[in-house]
């Protein structure tokens, strides 16, 4: 079996176009910075890139054919089949192993495939809503001569 991995999508993309916009930053140093400028520069940016990478990069839940490994920030869990005993999805998923509990970063369900996961299809919008989402206001009504139908047939 293939291991999967899940893990945030968008703070996978942010973490990668950081690394590119941090590679672009270690080239126009070197290339065009000034000595003790240019090291301070690369100082921060390297903290920074360095907590880009652990806090979006690294994370990740991969299921592998024994278990399941946990990349949390700066730590690791396997928890082998036989030993999850429940496990539970709020905001973060819940893995609970006899006396040990992990917790995974990963990964964020965005609402359709929170939907999708349920089975149910996506809420369509109705005929009567406007576009920015609210139903119409009813109109007054009209003042009709009494004995006159108040409203047309369909």
């Amino acid at each position: 079996m293939k291991p999967q991995v899940f893990r945030s999508k968008a703070a996978w993309l942010f973490g990668w176009f950081w690394m590119l916009f941090a590679a672009w930053n270690v080239w126009d140093l070197t290339a065009h910075g000034r000595m003790p400028s240019a090291l301070i520069a690369g100082a921060v940016l390297g903290v920074i890139t360095a907590l880009v990478f652990v806090m979006a990069l690294r994370p990740a839940v991969v299921v592998e054919e024994g278990g399941v490994r946990v990349r949390n920030v700066l730590r690791n869990a396997y928890v082998p089949w036989n030993g999850v005993d429940d496990v539970s999805v709020t905001n973060a998923i819940v893995i609970e192993s006899g006396d040990t509990t992990v917790r995974c970063w990963t990964p964020q369900a965005t609402a359709r495939e929170r939907v999708r996961a349920a089975g149910r299809p996506p809420r369509r919008p109705s005929r009567r809503t406007r576009p920015s989402g609210r139903r119409p206001r009813p109109s007054a009504p009209v003042p009709t001569p009494t004995g006159w139908p108040t409203s047309s047939p369909r």
